[in-house]
């Protein structure tokens, strides 16, 4: 593996810059054949190779990273390989190996920059440019793509690839029981996919999993109700191969849905911003609210101002006493993709 890892290297310094012609702005990156919608900073071009901001990338390859502002370390770990980077400094070190880098890691208009294609291959990826695109193609499985971005397995055979539309949204039930009283930010959790005993549902097989995370968490007190946010990170397939997405919470109520002729549901509300809150009131999990447009909740507002879009449509605050938001193993909720997701079966 490291022997392997170190030809590919040395490989590297003979990519000549033209190999990533054109402006920066216009270079595109797509992951397993998703793309990678960047911020405020984006991909740039350095003696001929590409850096791209710290997390946009390797998150998205299923990495853990980590930042030492101490230290000016960058640490990504995927798997049993971890790779260590040090700002301005040309050497890397893969599990423990140093190893030379044509380009080192940079602070660019405070950002953290790393190179594209010496992090990625050491993760364990195939990295392909397609010039007359300007996109950088990574595959994490081995495979690769052809001149048209379609994906190829390992042999070069085409692959079976399927496309989730953004707004679908996607009925679940939890694994386990969360409540604004035990749950706490951080925390991490699995639901089941419900494709109601078909084959699959958007294109997602059966058996399938999603990962999520417990983005706030606040308990009940006096006249506040307690306040869950959920948000979801990861597509887990049966065959164990996670696939990273973006989604939120949705209320599966049919007038906050439409169906396509396949009878997926699609959420009405397209906002890309858009995130949801259970807030306690009366028994079970209370009900499903949308945060305002600065994030705050403010449950007075987000009802009176006819915020929700969500399926609550109250129009003053719920006679409900305030309590604790409960969900129950094994309930149903609805997840809302908030970008498109390529799946290769």
């Amino acid at each position: 593996m490291m022997n392997k890892l170190i030809r590919t290297v040395s490989a590297l310094a003979l990519v000549t810059s033209a190999a990533f012609a054109g402006n920066a702005s216009d270079i595109q990156v797509t992951v397993d054949g998703t793309p990678i919608r960047f911020g405020l900073a984006k991909p740039i071009k350095t003696g001929g190779r590409v850096l791209v901001p710290l997390r946009g990338v390797f998150e998205q390859m299923g990495a853990f990273v980590q930042w030492n502002g101490a230290t000016r370390t960058i640490d990504a770990q995927k798997d049993t390989t971890q790779v260590k980077l040090i700002i301005g400094n040309n050497y890397a070190t893969v599990n423990g190996t140093e190893v030379k880098m044509d380009t080192p890691p940079q602070i660019v208009n405070g950002g953290t920059m790393v190179p594209l294609r010496f992090v990625s291959e050491a993760l364990g990826a195939n990295v392909s440019w397609k010039a007359d695109q300007q996109l950088v193609a990574i595959s994490t499985d081995g495979a690769t793509m052809d001149e048209n971005n379609n994906p190829r397995d390992t042999e070069g055979r085409p692959t079976s690839e399927r496309i989730i539309d953004a707004f679908t949204v996607i009925p679940v039930t939890l694994s386990e029981e969360l409540s604004s009283s035990d749950s706490r930010k951080g925390d991490r959790f699995t639901v089941k996919v419900d494709t109601k005993n078909e084959d699959d549902y958007a294109g997602i097989p059966a058996g399938s999993k999603l990962s999520g995370t417990v983005v706030q968490s606040k308990e009940h007190t006096g006249d506040k109700p307690g306040t869950l946010e959920l948000a979801f990170d990861k597509l887990i397939l049966p065959n164990g191969k996670s696939v990273p997405i973006e989604g939120s919470t949705y209320s599966l109520d049919g007038k906050e849905l439409e169906k396509n002729e396949d009878g997926v549901m699609i959420a009405k509300n397209k906002k890309q911003d858009n995130r949801a809150v259970y807030a306690g009131y009366g028994a079970g999990a209370g009900i499903l609210i949308g945060l305002l447009d600065n994030g705050r909740l403010d449950i007075g507002k987000a009802l009176l101002g006819g915020l929700l879009g969500l399926g609550v449509g109250s129009v003053e605050k719920p006679k409900e006493k305030p309590t604790d938001v409960v969900l129950k193993k094994g309930m149903a909720i609805g997840v809302r993709l908030n970008h498109s997701v390529a799946l290769k079966l």
